[in-house]
């Protein structure tokens, strides 16, 4: 009987995006639009006459047809796929995930049950990736903050930064910028990131601090950029905590200044040192010269008495030479 009304079914069906899939009491497929037969693979009526198993995925087979009944029994017309996960089977051996609305209907003492289709592959997609992104968002080690461009009000802020701030989700939404960066003022912010918001930058690095519930600051490094949600313009903070950074920052120069004085120190003990050394060595000079030239002096002298009767002469110049031997021999033991 269906088929008496086919041709101003197709021409109806076709127009529409949705895939209409109509089948009877028996679950036997008796018409597809276009929209139907391209979701699934199929041809142009290929699927007219194949069992509506053909479209469902092996593993739901066994429990469709429960389901099937008591819709039928119910006869009411009903939206599936909102809050469950449905899909569809294609030609080639793959599923997708679809949405279903199913509407009962007679037509020459005849009931069939109409099945408008959608592929929501793209809406999941979609989904996965906004969920990737928040769970990304939550997750993130970093503060990260969304603010209006203009009220500077907080719009979203995740888990780290309400940790680290003593703020729940709600109170923070209740806040704006001022009320945890104590260094900046509505007007300077906003002067701050005029290159942003007139398109000079596309972001802005800076650092300061935030101020937590409880009244304690803390220093962070700010990467601001401006982007676009819906139709407002927002700013988008990432937040980096600095406090370990500056803590390393001051030990290391505290570490370089005690390591500068040690060595102005000791720069000063080799300045002391090398005066001492040339005091040293001057007075070594003059105690050794004065010495070395009189036995110098008497050797001279030895070699030109040669003479018996100058005997006395050169025991006095051998004398004078012993003496000044055991003079420098002193000053030697003197010194070491």
């Amino acid at each position: 009987m269906f088929k008496n009304s086919r041709d101003i079914f197709q021409i109806l069906s076709d127009a529409v995006s949705e895939g209409i899939v109509i089948v009877d009491t028996d679950q036997n497929i008796v018409s597809t639009n276009i929209s139907a037969d391209t979701m699934f693979g199929y041809d142009k009526n290929e699927l007219v006459g194949k069992r509506l198993n053909a479209l469902i995925p092996k593993k739901h087979q066994s429990d469709h047809g429960s389901y099937f009944k008591a819709f039928y029994d119910n006869s009411d017309k009903r939206k599936t796929g909102h809050g469950g996960d449905l899909f569809g089977w294609h030609k080639n051996g793959y599923q997708f995930p679809i949405e279903i609305g199913l509407n009962p209907f007679t037509i020459f003492d005849k009931t069939y049950v109409m099945a408008l289709i959608i592929d929501i592959s793209d809406r999941k997609k979609a989904e996965q990736e906004r969920n990737y992104l928040s769970k990304i968002f939550d997750d993130s080690l970093n503060e990260i903050y969304v603010f209006d461009r203009d009220s500077l009000k907080f719009i979203n802020v995740n888990y780290g930064a309400q940790k680290n701030l003593g703020y729940s989700l709600d109170e923070l939404k209740e806040m704006c910028l001022a009320d945890i960066k104590p260094e900046f003022s509505e007007k300077k912010f906003k002067k701050l990131t005029e290159p942003l918001v007139n398109n000079i930058k596309d972001k802005i690095e800076f650092e300061t601090i935030h101020k937590r519930k409880d009244g304690t600051t803390y220093p962070v490094y700010v990467n601001l950029e401006l982007s676009v949600l819906g139709e407002n313009k927002v700013f988008v903070a990432i937040i980096l905590d600095i406090t370990e950074q500056r803590n390393y920052t001051q030990k290391l120069e505290k570490t370089v200044a005690l390591r500068t004085k040690q060595l102005n120190i000791a720069l000063e003990q080799e300045k002391n040192l090398n005066e001492l050394k040339t005091k040293f060595l001057s007075l070594v000079s003059h105690e050794f010269k004065t010495p070395l030239s009189t036995i110098l002096t008497s050797a001279i002298l030895l070699s030109k008495y040669t003479l018996q009767e100058q005997q006395d002469k050169r025991e006095k110049h051998i004398q004078t030479i012993t003496d000044k031997v055991y003079y420098l021999n002193n000053i030697l033991d003197d010194f070491l």
